[in-house]
């Protein structure tokens, strides 16, 4: 169902325009074909609705957040030189590469941290601002949003877990 060649083509073109009368006629014949897929279906409208009412339309903020995502892959490509350059010193305690008497490998490490660092806040800035770029509000309501997103999120692990951990101690 994940794979459907209709259904999953139809999501990604309601996230960019509305369906088509054609469109919907051939998605209500296939739903009445397969029900189980109904539920995926109308939480994908609910989602486009809600999204819709506060003026984001879900490929704007797929490609806001695609583009914020540009610091990780330098955090992964110094991370990578980081450790052609140190080697094992890196995902170790510092006091060890101090005591191996490399200096090298000191800085290495002190760059690598500052570097990640530092892409850590330009992707929170990017986030922050292509979010609110994709909302057309201010940057004040988007980090809100996105905060509210992570206590959500938060809010399910935490179930999650507490969940698992009641159900292994019988």
């Amino acid at each position: 169902m994940n794979d459907d060649p209709l259904l999953h083509p139809l999501i990604e073109t309601s996230w960019r325009r509305k369906l088509t009368e054609a469109e919907m006629r051939e998605l209500e014949a296939w739903l009445a074909a397969h029900p189980e897929a109904l539920v995926k279906w109308q939480s994908e409208a609910a989602l486009n609705e809600a999204l819709d009412a506060l003026g984001v339309k879900p490929s704007q903020l797929r490609i806001a957040l695609a583009w914020a995502a540009v610091p990780q892959v330098v955090v992964v490509a110094i991370w990578i030189i980081g450790t052609v350059l140190a080697g094992r010193f890196l995902y170790m305690d510092p006091d060890r590469a101090v005591a191996s008497g490399a200096g090298w490998t000191v800085l290495t490490i002190a760059f690598t941290n500052l570097a990640s660092a530092v892409c850590a806040i330009w992707w929170l800035v990017l986030s922050v601002f292509t979010v609110a770029e994709a909302q057309g509000g201010s940057a004040w309501r988007a980090l809100g949003t996105m905060i509210l997103a992570a206590l959500i999120l938060g809010v399910v692990a935490l179930l999650a877990i507490v969940v698992v951990v009641a159900l292994s101690h019988p």
